[in-house]
């Protein structure tokens, strides 16, 4: 299969090198007719870029550059409709007749509307299709006008700016991943990441690419991506929307499309950024109270000192604190850079698109860094008038060092917060060790990735069109830590110090294959019909070592002497899937669309078939008829509706049964045997979401103002349980069963607004908001509720409540005598655990502005709201109910929730402990970016030689408002996890200054 894309590849390149050098013989041959023009807006008559240019009822078009030209070559003598849409703007058609070989111009002029109903998305088969003919709610981010200064990488594009889309951060780890989730999470031991698919290939998107424990952090292959390259991005966020997608689209959908080249001159665009990161965290003292009675302990709390010394208590002499970081500071100020440059051009042969991109990212932390290098190279071939192809090509290689943190007795993080109150000389008041040491032990990842993929489209006719996609994305990933003997002594495993080395190869496979054919009938209505089949393969292998007892001076494996360890991995998941599409459109403005998708995948079970995942949909464009009122008040209006299904494929062992190998003594010899690892279930199957979604999109005053909502309702059915098996079996303790069911249901809500239209000022403004109601509906009949969690029960998946949802003994507390302190017997427990929240945000606000002044400064700011969730903050928890060091152990006027919490924790009541007053409510707003832009007037940049010259200053998680008690609600100790949720000795997220200069040619 390799051979076979290779081939492809190398097949396109030729196609389109030869193209090049014959592009007067392939154009003259086939007598062809141009389009070309300028699209420009109506109040300025500036140029307007990202514009799609495009023949309607053909796969031909063009976007516009940055002088608003277009160019759609290769097209046949007839009489057409040419329609320009773009994104905050309205859709304009003209009608041309060209003859054979001539070209014909044709401008447009564009007015401003916030309206998007004219705007194009790609399909699941590769087409494209306006958002007025789609009865789901699709999300398109405009990346263009995204300052990229303040974002600095995929996933912060993607945080706030679509509603019912959620993005945890991790924390403030250079190179640390995320968790994202589109309307709520369906499955419970599945995957709850969406899909990621680039140039129609379906790409590695693990947000939990990372074998080497460091405490809690991951990494995502989603920021491999140089978002430089993005030129659209879509967002299709359930099964009413993904259903043609097939198995592993229920968690949605996230299409990339990298930008392209254009015919004419070639157009170079370099940009150079300097940044700085700064950990703004005010971290807090660690305290204790002296007792000479006891030896000069510094244990003696707050509600010791009411209680009688020949009792138990203490009078404490002194107050001690000591904040470590002031003394041995593992801080630094971070330095981030990137450098990069592009070029586009071409002829009417052949267009191409170049890039290439180096980021340095040096954290807060001495061994935290990122090193990044991204190419791309896409060609695209008018190889004849009906048939064209692209390739688009991607490489990124990268370097990144990971510091140890979290839930991690290495972590400098840790090692100051559990520190004592009193300064020693030799870890100056550090858990265990100074911060130098730990530098020592080093962890690590290196990737080499590539990415092709080949689009070939076939037009026999103005009515029938053929697509093809063929690629493969491959990831070489090198996972690794090592720790040189005699570096950290604090027992025998550290002192003689080890290696591990991971080694993966992952790749994923696409080929796809559709025809559409569009024909009009009763002469106001058009049918569309699609029918295709797709071929997904992916293929993970991995082998793992680690060995202890490092000879000195040595850092490979080769130098370990003893406790060696091997692993191995092969693990092969194939789909194939056929759908069919029909669409019914009368009169451009009612769509009714019906789909089917068949998909047998080699994890589901040996007795299952196929699973077909029907979808349905209507739009009404209401306000283009006749009887609607023309009224500037309510300008235009769609209503829509979809259902659709999709779903998740099981585990690649799930379904069948499979051993594991260990060592037996057979006659005082010892030889290979094995035992029962997995139980399988032939019957085993999908867990499939179904969604009913219905919503409008209205646009007010003149379409200057535009609300998008829509109502989604959707519950996955089949969810895989482990269901326990009774010991007596002989076998494995629980196999994975289809018997669990989860729903969410919410509101989405889009509002654009351009609120001021002046000549020398502009103010345009997007809400976003969405709510989200999850639920786990059933586990199974006889099937106990799932307790997990840091620390073992703080979480726990139960029938009729959010999905890893916090549970424990609630803590009460009344000051009795109104002293100010807690003391014992004024605080309690309940006597079992209750519901405390949701770890997931339920609620999501945000809103973005820009103001334009004077055409030549842009200033760009987003506020960002969570709220409806609970955060576990276990830091404090550790703090105060382990190592014994917080304030309100000790401090009167502590707030007396927080030393009943302490007390509650570290002392217990009636033999029971509980966390439950760290479980806290976590709802923020966030100052997330602020970006300022100076563009250059132009005579200015034609003095430098340029076409445009600008600079931009941004800032990034300036501030938060909360009421959270730890450093940052939002981050979470364990990235890669599907709900376990804390924030425990976690980075919290660092502030961003960038400033970036843009320069075009």
């Amino acid at each position: 299969m390799i051979r076979q894309l290779k081939g492809l590849a190398l097949l396109a390149l030729g196609l389109a090198w030869n193209a090049a050098t014959a592009d007067a013989q392939l154009t003259g041959a086939a007598n062809s007719a141009t389009i070309t023009g300028r699209v420009t807006t109506g109040a300025t008559a500036e140029p307007v870029v990202g514009v799609q240019v495009f023949v309607v009822g053909t796969q031909r078009g063009d976007r516009t550059d940055e002088d608003g030209r277009y160019r759609i070559a290769g097209m046949p003598a007839g009489t057409f409709q040419v329609r320009a849409a773009r994104i905050g703007f309205e859709a304009r058609t003209q009608t041309v007749t060209v003859a054979a070989g001539e070209t014909q111009t044709v401008d447009f002029t564009m007015t401003t509307a916030t309206v998007t109903l004219d705007a194009v998305v790609t399909t699941a088969t590769g087409e494209t299709q306006r958002k007025r003919e789609t009865g789901n709610s699709v999300a398109t981010l405009p990346v263009s006008e995204i300052p990229h200064a303040a974002t600095p990488n995929v996933a912060s594009l993607l945080n706030a700016r679509a509603a019912g889309v959620t993005v945890v951060q991790a924390g403030g780890t250079t190179g640390s991943s995320q968790r994202i989730r589109i309307r709520g999470a369906n499955s419970v031991n599945l995957s709850n990441e969406p899909l990621l698919i680039i140039d129609g290939v379906r790409v590695n998107s693990s947000s939990n690419s990372f074998s080497i424990g460091v405490g809690g952090q991951s990494t995502s292959r989603l920021n491999d991506l140089n978002y430089e390259d993005i030129e659209n991005l879509e967002i299709l966020k359930g099964p009413a929307a993904s259903a043609l997608y097939g198995t592993a689209a229920a968690n949605g959908v996230i299409q990339i499309t990298t930008k392209r080249g254009r015919a004419g001159k070639p157009r170079l665009n370099a940009y150079v950024e300097q940044g700085a990161l700064h950990d703004p965290t005010d971290y807090p003292f660690n305290y204790g109270n002296f007792n000479r009675q006891y030896g000069g302990s510094v244990f003696c709390f707050l509600a010791d000192q009411y209680v009688p010394v020949p009792s138990g208590g203490c009078t404490a002499d002194s107050l001690a604190k000591l904040k470590p970081f002031d003394i041995d500071d593992p801080f630094r100020t971070g330095h981030r850079q990137r450098y990069g440059a592009n070029a586009a051009g071409g002829t009417d042969a052949v267009q191409y698109y170049l890039s290439g991109d180096l980021e340095q990212e040096a954290g807060v932390y001495r061994n935290n860094g990122l090193n990044r290098i991204n190419l791309r190279s896409n060609v695209n071939v008018s190889i004849r008038p009906d048939l064209t192809a692209g390739v688009q090509m991607g490489y990124v290689t990268s370097d990144l060092k990971l510091p140890q943190n979290d839930n991690n007795n290495l972590g400098v993080l840790g090692g100051g917060l559990l520190g004592r109150a009193v300064y020693d000389p030799a870890r100056a008041g550090y858990f265990t060790r100074r911060p130098d040491s730990l530098y020592f032990l080093k962890a690590g990842q290196g990737i080499e990735r590539f990415t092709v993929g080949t689009n070939p489209v076939y037009n026999p006719t103005t009515w029938l069109r053929f697509n093809g996609t063929f690629g493969y994305d491959v990831l070489n990933r090198d996972d690794y830590n090592i720790l040189p003997p005699n570096r950290l002594t604090n027992n025998t495993n550290n002192r003689i110090g080890y290696r591990t080395r991971n080694r993966y190869q992952i790749f994923n496979y696409t080929a796809n294959a559709s025809g559409t054919a569009t024909a009009p009938f009763l002469e106001q209505f058009v049918s569309t019909t699609t029918v295709g089949a797709q071929f997904q393969r992916d293929n993970f292998t991995s082998v793992q070592a680690f060995g202890r007892n490092l000879l000195a001076g040595t850092g490979s494996l080769a130098g370990t002497a003893s406790n060696f360890s091997v692993g191995e991995d092969n693990i092969d998941t194939r789909t194939i899937g056929f759908l069919t599409s029909e669409q019914i459109a009368w009169r451009d403005r009612l769509f009714v669309t019906g789909t089917i998708r068949g998909d047998r995948n080699s994890a589901f079970g040996t007795d299952f078939g196929f699973v077909t995942y029907p979808a349905a949909s209507v739009s009404y464009v209401i306000s283009d008829e006749p009887f609607f009122p023309k009224t500037d008040i309510l300008s235009s209006l769609q209503l829509r509706s979809a259902y659709g299904q999709s779903g998740v494929q099981p585990g690649s062992r799930d379904a069948i049964v499979y051993f594991t190998p260990v060592a037996v003594a057979v006659n005082g010899t010892e030889t290979a045997g094995f035992t029962s690892a997995g139980l399988g279930r032939k019957d085993l199957r999908p867990e499939v979401s179904a969604e009913f979604e219905a919503g409008f999109e209205a646009g007010f005053a003149g379409d200057r103002a535009s609300l998008d909502a829509t109502f989604y309702n959707k519950r996955s059915r089949d969810a895989l349980i482990a269901r326990n098996l009774p010991p007596s079996a002989g076998t494995v303790l629980s196999r994975y069963e289809n018997i669990g069911s989860v729903s969410n249901r919410g509101l989405e809500l889009g509002l654009n607004a351009s609120l001021l239209r002046m000549e020398r000022f502009g103010w345009d403004a997007t809400v976003n908001a969405s709510w989200n109601r999850n639920r786990l509906e059933k586990l199974g009949k006889g099937v106990d509720p799932i307790i997990f969690g840091l620390g073992g029960n703080t979480q726990k998946h139960t029938p009729g409540r959010p999905l890893g949802s916090y549970f424990q003994r609630p803590v009460y507390y009344d000051d009795a005598n109104h002293n100010g302190v807690i003391e014992y017997g004024e605080y309690s427990l309940g006597d079992t655990a209750v519901y405390l929240g949701n770890p997931l945000p339920t609620r999501q606000i945000s809103l973005a502005s820009t103001f334009t002044v004077y055409r030549n400064v842009k200033v760009y700011a987003l506020l960002d709201h969570k709220g409806g969730f609970y955060q576990y903050n276990a830091t404090e928890d550790f703090r105060c109910g382990t190592v014994l060091n917080c304030e309100a152990l000790y401090v009167p006027g502590t707030p007396l929730r927080q030393q009943a919490a302490a007390l509650a924790d570290a002392v217990g009541y009636k033999g029971f402990k509980s966390v439950a007053g760290y479980v806290e409510k976590a709802d923020f707003v966030k100052l997330r970016e602020v970006a300022v832009t100076l563009t250059a007037p132009d005579d200015w940049a034609r003095m430098l030689r340029t076409r445009g010259l600008a600079l931009t200053l941004s800032g990034r998680n300036l501030h938060t408002w909360t009421g959270y008690t730890g450093f940052d609600p939002e981050v979470t100790t364990n990235s890669g996890s599907n709900f376990s949720q804390s924030d425990f000795l976690s980075q919290a997220p660092v502030r961003y200054y960038t400033a970036r200069i843009n320069v075009d040619f």
